[in-house]
């Protein structure tokens, strides 16, 4: 298995804070020339171990779908649930949900359908459970890498702020541009413009517009494996509704913690997952919770197994992506 070398490191945190900055900027921001950073990013993509990717969060309501499944067909559904274009990312997990399976509808109802009719209909499944996540404190696109020292990351123009989500309606031209974006958060404005029909200046326009607006959420990603992160540990919490607030912009600024969002259904009303180096360091940050919130309670705690799909990417049991399936609201 191939392991990040610190200028691999460097460079993806660079592009998870500019995701689409010039290579003149992230190379200066880097102390390299522009023509390394480009070779340094070519390798990494070509060998799946980090890629961009871009998608806008006012399309749909996020939902997590966890799969119980009879032990012969784990692998079977694994193949079938990563390649429905509304579920967008996809763990293999511990306990007595074997499969967690984030997915993108338009609606409630169209939730339901989904669940009822494309995924409890497949053969193997024993039992579904859904949650629907209310707000988002942090997601993938707000979690760093940590490499680069302040200096570097002010080269970048990073904020160290959450990314700003919005709920208003998009255009029509917008949401071509989120598709042609997908596969590549790096892409050229004139193949942009060429895809979506758009002129050059149009694109330019909307996507400083609908980036600033939190309309388009732009990030790296990478291998966590490669990367030094080999552990994803999800975490159910029930946490008082007074404290979920404090909560999330408390959590949110640990190093572990990936993602954060509060989730209507069933007993618990939080989820966390973290990227861990070890197992023993989810045990320190259990106790980093418990310390900072001893009303919080952790209801379930689920490792992940396996990384099937992250935001569209098929992996590989190493974390490198080997296919892409182009998310679809349902």
């Amino acid at each position: 298995m191939p392991v990040f070398t610190e200028d691999d490191l460097h460079l993806v945190n660079a592009l998870q804070i500019a995701p689409r900055a010039p290579w003149s900027r992230v190379a200066a921001a880097l102390g390299v020339d522009a023509a390394t950073a480009t070779r340094r990013w070519r390798r990494l993509t070509s060998e799946g171990l980090a890629w961009t990717t871009a998608y806008a969060p006012e399309y749909s309501l996020f939902a997590l779908v966890q799969l119980a499944c009879r032990p012969d067909r784990i692998e079977q559904l694994s193949t079938a649930v990563c390649a429905l274009p509304a579920v967008y990312s996809v763990e293999r997990t511990t306990g007595r949900y074997q499969l967690e399976l984030w997915v993108a509808a338009g609606d409630l109802n169209a939730l339901d359908g989904f669940v009822t009719r494309s995924l409890s209909t497949l053969a193997g499944v024993v039992e579904a459970r859904t949650s629907v996540g209310v707000n988002v404190y942090a997601d993938g696109s707000d979690w760093r890498a940590g490499s680069l020292d302040k200096y570097e990351r002010a080269a970048l123009g990073d904020s160290d702020q959450p990314a700003v989500r919005s709920s208003d309606p998009g255009r029509f031209s917008d949401r071509r541009l989120v598709a042609a974006l997908a596969e590549d958060a790096r892409r050229s404005v004139v193949d942009l413009a060429s895809d979506t029909g758009m002129s050059a200046t149009s694109v330019r326009r909307r996507l400083t517009e609908m980036t600033r607006a939190g309309r388009l959420i732009l990030r790296a990603e990478m291998s966590r494996q490669a990367a030094g992160w080999p552990i994803l540990v999800t975490y159910r919490l029930r946490v008082p509704p007074a404290d979920l607030d404090r909560f999330g912009t408390t959590t949110t600024k640990w190093s572990a913690v990936r993602v954060c969002v509060p989730m209507l259904g069933g007993e618990t009303n939080l989820l966390l997952v973290a990227w861990l180096p070890t197992m023993a360091e989810s045990l320190r940050l259990e106790s980093a919770i418990v310390r900072a919130f001893p009303q919080a309670e952790i209801r379930e705690r689920d490792l992940s197994v396996a990384t099937l799909k992250r935001v569209g990417r098929v992996l590989d049991g190493y974390g490198r992506a080997i296919n892409f399936v182009p998310v679809t609201v349902e």
